[in-house]
């Protein structure tokens, strides 16, 4: 994970008045989970996965928000495919990327 791209991308983030949860080698987790982001080899340039259960024309923020922020901030979040979270036990999620719909 790079610790100048995860700042950019907490104050992008925050600006648009959502929060991040917490980061995990290069994914991070959002307060909301309409969104899961994942970085790339690129340091400008993010993938948004949208949460399988959204609609993406009902979320709080829509992508194109995100991606014109991001471009302020000389960065590019790319829309990525879907994913589906579930809690495995206690301590650990389990993430999983399905394609695109």
């Amino acid at each position: 994970m790079k610790g100048k791209s995860l700042g950019t991308i907490t104050e992008i983030i925050e600006s648009v008045d959502m929060a991040v949860s917490h980061a995990c080698n290069d994914l991070i987790f959002l307060e909301q989970s309409e969104y899961l982001l994942e970085f790339t080899e690129n340091e400008e340039e993010v993938l948004v996965h949208v949460n399988e259960d959204m609609q993406e024309e009902n979320m709080d923020i829509p992508l194109s928000v995100l991606q014109k922020k991001a471009e302020e901030y000389t960065m590019q979040f790319v829309r990525g495919g879907y994913f589906r979270v579930h809690q495995s036990d206690k301590e650990h999620l389990h993430v999983e990327f399905l394609t695109m719909q």
